[in-house]
């Protein structure tokens, strides 16, 4: 197999190539309105690639269509593998000349890059280390600095934990807030009652639950009372008119109407028949 000798690289931007001829004598008038296309400008992902390809004698490879694999490593041996394409072209004297990401876009973050080349299943070496060129592209950042919008930036931080200014009312100022607010302390509180003729808590032992007391001790009813005397074999207080007391009648009253024994004495107030 012919060995194939990598003669010169030219990695450039194609964006830098040409909008640099085009926009270059732009005037100042054109960005007067920067939250117009300017701030909606995307930078290409392509990059544009130049060599020439000789064979170990150094003449030029033959003229022809050539199977061309680029790819992108971090590291000039071995290394993780950043982006890949395949591409047919036609080199002529020798001259290769392709523009990269035209179908696989060049979109990725390494600090450092290396391009290896592959043709006809021969990788050329050592790989071409990327210079700041290939890096510019992340100038795209630069829509943020003509649009001032902050959308337009990378990486932007998760802002949906914060409160919206507009709820901002709902809140207050920590060094705002009395230090009961914190403790939950009663003697924190201001301008707290003069309690000094309250009982104080270490003499509730004199005191008894109600659910302790019996219902008299708050009726003061008789009816309240447990286990009350049965005083159905007494008179009620209105009846006892009708009644006199025994030694307040005579020795007659007594006995019975059929057998009265009458000793001694005289009867007054008994008219003869």
């Amino acid at each position: 197999m012919k060995k194939m000798i990598f003669a010169l690289a030219l990695c450039v931007l194609v964006y830098g190539q040409k909008q640099s001829q085009n926009k270059g004598a732009e005037t100042s008038n054109n960005y007067n309105s920067i939250s117009s296309s300017n701030r909606d400008l995307t930078i290409p992902r392509t990059l544009s690639y130049q060599g020439l390809l000789t064979k170990s004698d150094g003449r030029p490879v033959e003229d022809g269509s050539y199977s061309v694999t680029f790819r992108f490593f971090n590291s000039l041996i071995e290394g993780d593998l950043l982006w890949e394409e395949n591409q047919s072209i036609e080199i002529k004297d020798g001259i290769i000349s392709a523009t990269l990401g035209s179908e696989n876009p060049v979109d990725f973050n390494s600090q450092e890059s290396y391009l290896e080349i592959v043709i006809g299943g021969v990788s050329l070496t050592p790989r071409q280390a990327l210079t700041s060129v290939m890096y510019s592209m992340k100038s795209d950042t630069a829509n943020y600095s003509q649009g001032g919008d902050y959308s337009d930036l990378d990486n932007i931080p998760d802002l949906s934990v914060y409160a919206n200014k507009d709820t901002l009312s709902n809140f207050v100022l920590l060094n705002s807030l009395d230090s009961v607010a914190f403790t939950g302390d009663y003697n924190n509180l201001l301008n707290r009652p003069d309690l000094t003729g309250f009982t104080q808590s270490d003499t509730l032992n004199q005191y008894t639950l109600t659910s302790a007391l019996g219902a008299v001790a708050l009726s003061n009813e008789y009816s309240d009372l447990n286990n009350t005397p049965d005083l159905t074999v007494y008179a009620t207080n209105d009846t006892l008119s009708t009644y006199v007391m025994m030694d307040s009648i005579g020795t007659l009253a007594p006995q019975n109407a059929d057998n009265v024994t009458i000793t001694g004495g005289s009867v007054t107030g008994i008219t003869d028949v």
